[in-house]
């Protein structure tokens, strides 16, 4: 099942729920509450399948949880909005598809976790520098790296 479907599930459990009087929701943006629900799910599944072999992870899950934390460290390091943040995270996702498999994308991410990928995913998009891993990029990151406890929460 994708994310959408998943979405869209969980808003119609949350209507359901609401109009049978088991839960009371105060928020005017369901979606939000949809949207919590699915990350928790999805990290959950990914912590199971962390305790499998590497071979045996689901390379989605891996990619989908990196790049959620990505997009929160990309607005709190780059103070970007959530929509630009989402934006910036998922062009990065294409450019690295455009080279590689989805398992390799999965053990990239999975190696470098969410701040690097967002410094990186900022770096590449929003800078739109093409290479990174380079002196150039190594120099451009240090001072993020100084602060890393500050940003790394």
């Amino acid at each position: 099942m994708n994310k959408e479907n998943l979405l869209k599930a969980f808003d119609q459990a949350i209507i359901d729920l609401e109009a049978a009087g088991d839960i009371v929701v105060t928020t005017t943006v369901s979606s939000k509450i949809s949207t919590y629900l699915y990350s928790v799910v999805r990290d959950a599944l990914c912590d199971e399948h962390k305790q499998q072999s590497a071979a045996l992870q689901l390379p989605e899950l891996r990619i989908e949880s990196t790049l959620a934390h990505c997009i929160t460290k990309l607005e709190t390091i780059f103070n970007l909005t959530a929509d630009d943040a989402d934006q910036l995270a998922y062009q990065f996702y294409a450019l690295c598809h455009e080279r590689h498999s989805e398992l390799e994308i999965a053990d990239y991410f999975s190696h470098e976790g969410p701040f690097e990928i967002a410094l990186t995913a900022y770096y590449c998009c929003h800078l739109g520098k093409n290479r990174f891993g380079n002196s150039d990029y190594l120099d451009w990151r240090k001072p993020f790296y100084a602060e890393f406890d500050r940003y790394d929460r």
